[in-house]
This record gives C-alpha cells, structure tokens and sequence, in this order.
C-alpha cells in the first residue's frame, strides 16, 4: 500500500463526506481501526427512537430506512443509501436517537462507536475535530436542504435520500414503501 490508505471502510468514508471537505488518506489512517465492520439484514431494527445514542455508521452497501415519529405533525421517512451516513447527529451529540432505522435492504455498515470515538478524541485530538467538523457540515447542508426544498427526493452530493410524509395515523404502522 505504501502508506496510502486503501479499500474499506475509507472509500465509503470519501462518498459520504469529500464534499464536505479534504480526506487526505495519510491523515485520515489512525480512524480506520475504529470502524467496526457490520452486516446486518432486512427488517432488522438498529436502534428505536429515544434509545441513547451508542454509534454513527458508513452505509456501505444496502438501504436503511428512519422513521421520525414526532408529537401532533406527520411522521417522516427517509431512505439512507450507500455512500451516506446514518446515526450521526446523535452520535456526535450524545444525544437520544431521533428516529427509528430500521434495514430496507440487507446492508454492510462501518460502525464507530461513541466509546472509539472519545478514544479518538483523546489521542488524536485535531484528527477527531477534523472527522466531526465535516460531519457537522454534511449535517448542516443535509438539514438545510430539508427546509429548503418540498419535494419529496432532495439530491445532495453523491447520494439520494428519498422522503416521505406521513398523516399522524400511519406514521406507526406504514409497511415501507412499495417493491
């Protein structure tokens, strides 16, 4: 390899967050190690919403659906496809989970734990401000877009996220969306 960072799960690091920002391979190799690989299948549950907050994932491969349930409105959901990230806020934050994810489609994820994460922050404290700055980015351009746009499939560098509002009586019970 000499030196260069290659392969997993650093390309699907570059497709979610280059166009945040830089990924210099050389500067982003401590993080790998912290990623933990994970294959999870359709219909599984990740977490449910107002569980705390363990980990962020890389969506390498497959499709993740979330559900916001939120009080007296519409419930929303959105589809996280590869090249994305999923748990992010919340994982950054420390705070609950704000939706339900459930896997649409068998999946491959890169799990970071919270745990490795504040590890990170204490040996390699520019590295872990560097990786949450464009996480914080990607968060704020994807929130942006949100508000911004009514459609129901908002385009955002190198990936698609489908969304779709739900009446208050459905939000709990939808089956997904149709095959």
């Amino acid at each position: 390899m000499n030196g260069v960072l290659h392969g997993e799960p650093f390309e699907t690091m570059l497709k979610a967050l280059s166009a945040y920002g830089s990924l210099d391979p050389r500067v982003f190799q401590p993080l790998i190690p912290c990623f933990t690989r994970v294959t999870v299948t359709e219909g599984e549950v990740l977490w449910t919403q107002g569980e705390p907050s363990d980990a962020l994932y890389l969506i390498q491969s497959g499709v993740l659906r979330a559900s916001y349930g939120f009080a007296a409105s519409c419930g929303i959901e959105e589809s996280m496809v590869a090249g994305t990230l999923a748990g992010e806020l919340s994982g950054v934050s420390g705070t609950s989970r704000n939706a339900t994810v459930v896997v649409e489609r068998d999946a491959i994820l890169w799990r970071l734990g919270t745990d490795d994460l504040q590890r990170l922050e204490e040996k390699e404290p520019a590295l872990a401000r560097d990786f949450i700055r464009l996480i914080i980015k990607c968060l704020s351009i994807s929130n942006s877009d949100r508000q911004t746009h009514s459609a129901h499939v908002l385009h955002q560098p190198q990936k698609w996220i489908t969304t779709r509002l739900l009446p208050p009586s459905q939000h709990d019970n939808d089956p997904g969306p149709p095959n």
